[in-house]
């Protein structure tokens, strides 16, 4: 296995342009220039390169971030010089920022994939034990690299629970487990390389839901892949939307399919601090997300004004309703705000749980 190492020194930094040449075929303009890696890398983030002897085979580079007020590691790039790639180099890459991110305090990472490649699939959902649930429309706009020429750079968001069991087990090298049960309630279907899709009624409160894509995505047409790119997107984005997550890639015979499984309801909840003032946020577990308020880990504004009472709370079927019904609530006036929370009615899309 190569040498992993954090990089330190401009020297390092100023190697790292290259190699993104050489992975992704990027244009001068969109490269990562050593002098913002070292302004990276000194304000909570970090980079690693991969070493075969002094030759610089692989690296990665992530950055601080936050997401709903909760710390996180944004992996920006992490990649392989091609003649070394399938050797388990990515992973021990991503292993060792991994053990950075712990050692310095980080619970979570995220990054983006493109949902039309197999491999990247695999290895974020299957290998690392990532999981789905956001859909961005052409991230990165018009891009002129040898991958997204004159594509749609749409992308999914992987996040990566570091401590979570079983992103523990497969960091161990524990294999990850095989899903064996029978694949039903396809929403996507591969049709001899054209994407049909295939929604049966009232499949949207099932358990799992499947997804199948191509094997082999960069053999595709152009006309092709903007055909695969526009069914992928209204089939994922139905499904984030109705409370699903992808939560692996499934390979049978040569067929493949991303799995979704149903969430949980997320809850927009509004609470009475000691103060008199309101506070809104979302939650899976509200009574546990309540606890905390009142044990002052909650959020660092109920703190000095604890104990705070619920006044109202919404079920929603994803996380994204919820919280676009949050950013809407915070938007009202407090005499808004408490009429509705008065009222017991169903707001936004979401089902009213709790009474005053």
């Amino acid at each position: 296995m190569p040498d992993i190492r954090v990089l330190t020194t401009p020297a390092e930094f100023n190697r790292l342009p290259d190699l993104e040449v050489a992975v992704w075929g990027l244009p001068a303009r969109d490269v990562v220039s050593g002098n913002i890696v070292r302004a990276i890398t000194l304000n909570g983030g970090v980079a690693h390169g991969a070493y075969n002897g002094d030759l610089m085979i692989g690296m990665s580079l992530a950055l601080p971030a936050f997401r709903s007020r909760k710390r996180l590691l944004w992996s920006h790039m992490a990649g392989v010089l091609p003649e070394y790639q399938g050797q388990g180099i990515g992973f021990a890459l991503k292993q060792a920022q991994r053990t950075w991110a712990l050692n310095h305090g980080y619970g979570e990472m995220r990054w983006t994939f493109d949902p039309l490649q197999r491999g990247n699939a695999h290895f974020n959902l299957h290998l690392l034990g990532c999981y789905a649930e956001t859909y961005y429309v052409d991230f990165y706009g018009k891009m002129e690299d040898a991958i997204n020429v004159s594509a749609p750079t749409d992308r999914l968001e992987a996040v990566w629970k570091l401590k979570d069991e079983r992103v523990t087990q497969l960091a161990a090298g524990n294999l990850p487990a095989e899903f064996r049960s029978e694949i039903t309630t396809i929403i996507l279907r591969n049709l001899d390389s054209v994407p049909a899709s295939a929604l049966p009624d009232d499949v949207l409160g099932e358990a799992d839901l499947f997804i199948e894509i191509l094997r082999r995505a960069r053999e595709l047409t152009h006309t092709q892949m903007i055909e695969w790119r526009l069914a992928l997107r209204d089939a994922l984005q139905l499904a984030f939307a109705s409370g699903y997550r992808i939560i692996d890639l499934v390979e049978r015979n040569d067929q493949v399919y991303y799995r979704l499984e149903r969430q949980s309801g997320y809850l927009l909840y509004v609470l009475e601090c000691s103060d008199g003032s309101l506070y809104t946020g979302i939650a899976l577990d509200l009574n546990r997300r309540i606890a905390q308020h009142n044990s002052g880990k909650g959020a660092a504004y109920t703190r000095s004004r604890r104990p705070v009472r619920l006044l109202a709370a919404w079920s929603y079927p994803s996380k994204s309703a919820a919280l676009k019904a949050e950013s809407t609530f915070k938007t009202q006036s407090r005499t808004q705000k408490l009429k509705l929370v008065a009222s017991s009615e169903h707001w936004n899309g979401g089902q009213r749980l709790t009474d005053r």
